[in-house]
């Protein structure tokens, strides 16, 4: 599983340990490892996941995305200089993309590891999956991701 955001308090860092422990002396198995790690998620962690709202768009942003195409080329680095809300809205979206979606893989990978018939939560992590999963604009974060990549590149 991928690094979560939490804090690593000290009982938690004890369970880390043992089940660490338990798996280097091949006391349990890599699937009885990645399967206490998805229970300790559930009672420990998956309260604390919840989905973040993009900010809300300054007039700096809603005059720019007005813009055509053309103009928005034809911009120098010194509009968005005195315009520093763009730059920083369009930051802090892809920061707040960033983490929803680090939460909906580690919710999945979570899933994954869930037994079948622990129903009762598979259901409840389902549930919120579907909720972030409906909630990412996928066609328009996928463009964002596209351009950033590009400029980036």
């Amino acid at each position: 599983m991928e690094k979560l955001d939490i804090e690593m308090n000290r009982e938690n860092s004890t369970l880390l340990n043992t089940l660490l422990k338990k798996l280097k002396t091949k006391q349990i198995t890599l699937s009885e490892y990645f399967t206490e790690c998805a229970y300790w998620f559930m009672t420990d962690i998956f309260d604390t996941i919840k989905w973040k709202p993009r900010p809300t768009k300054p007039s700096d942003v809603i005059s720019f995305e007005r813009l055509n195409y053309n103009q928005k080329e034809r911009l120098s680095d010194d509009y968005f200089y005195d315009n520093w809300r763009i730059v920083e809205y369009y930051e802090s979206v892809y920061k707040i993309l960033h983490i929803n979606i680090g939460n909906l893989q580690n919710m999945i990978k979570v899933y994954q590891n869930i037994p079948e018939g622990d129903v009762l939560n598979r259901d409840k992590l389902k549930k919120k999956i579907d909720f972030f999963s409906n909630k990412i604009e996928w066609r328009r974060d996928k463009e964002w991701f596209k351009l950033r990549l590009e400029k980036e590149g």
